[in-house]
C-alpha cells in the first residue's frame, strides 16, 4: 500500500494513498461487510475500497479499535463507536485516496487533481475575488475547488452553494500553506483553518483548526 503523504499532529491524521493494488486484494483487505450498495465500475469499487482500508489502518494507527465506517443521518462517514470524540472525513480522485481522522468535531479534506475543466465552471462556483485571485490557472482553481469540497465536508449537509454561501480567503504560496474559509448561510456561520498542497499528480485541502 503506497502511502505517499501522511501529516500527524496531535489532534489530527492525515493520509494519501496511491492505489496500485488489485480489486481481489483490496476487497481481502477490508475488515468491514461489504456493501451490496458499492459501486460496479472497477476504479469507483478500488476508491470504495481503498478509502475503508485506509481508515481502518489510520485508526489502527492512532489506537482507535476500529468497528468500521457508518453514515448519519445527512450521510456524513463517521467512525462506529467513536464518532463523539473523533471526526473523519474521505475523498478519493483514482487512483488517490486521502482520509482525515480528527478530534475536532470539523473534519473536511479533499484531493483532486489538476484538469483545465475546471476553468470552464469557474463563473459558476467561484465567487468574484475568488475569480480575480485564480486568474485563470487551473491550478490555483483546483486549490479553491478543494477548500470549497472540504468545508461542505465539514457541513456535512447537501444544502451549501459553493459559489454564494463558501468564501475561501487567498493565498500567495500557490504549492502550500494555510488558508481560512468561511460558510455562511442564513443563522448559520463557522470559520475553518485550512492547509493545502499541491504535488505533482494532486492538490490536497484539509481543515486544521489546531495549526
Amino acid at each position: 500500500m503506497p502511502l505517499i503523504f501522511k501529516h500527524h499532529t496531535e489532534k489530527n491524521l492525515v493520509c494519501v494513498w496511491h492505489i496500485t493494488e488489485s480489486l481481489s486484494w483490496l476487497a481481502l483487505q477490508t475488515s468491514d461487510e461489504i456493501s451490496k450498495d458499492l459501486p460496479t465500475h472497477p476504479k469507483k469499487l478500488a476508491e470504495q475500497l481503498a478509502a475503508k482500508i485506509l481508515i481502518q489502518q489510520s485508526a489502527q494507527l492512532l489506537g482507535i479499535a476500529y468497528s468500521g465506517i457508518e453514515k448519519d443521518s445527512f450521510g456524513k462517514p463517521r467512525l462506529m463507536h467513536h464518532h463523539q470524540r473523533y471526526s473523519i472525513s474521505i475523498s478519493h480522485s483514482y487512483p488517490f485516496v486521502a482520509c482525515q481522522i480528527s478530534e475536532d468535531p470539523f473534519a473536511g479534506i479533499d484531493i483532486e487533481q489538476v484538469k483545465n475543466k475546471i476553468l470552464r465552471v469557474a463563473h459558476r462556483v467561484f465567487n468574484e475575488d475568488e475569480l480575480q485571485a485564480i486568474q485563470n490557472n487551473a491550478q490555483v482553481a483546483t486549490i479553491f475547488w478543494c477548500a470549497k469540497e472540504a468545508l461542505i465536508k465539514t457541513y456535512g449537509k447537501k444544502d451549501l452553494f459553493l459559489k454564494d454561501e463558501i468564501t475561501i480567503d487567498g493565498f500567495n504560496n500557490h504549492l502550500s500553506g494555510i488558508t481560512l474559509g468561511y460558510i455562511q448561510k442564513k443563522e448559520f456561520e463557522q470559520k475553518h483553518k485550512l492547509q493545502y498542497l499541491v504535488k505533482e499528480d494532486f492538490v490536497l485541502v484539509f481543515t486544521d483548526n489546531h495549526v
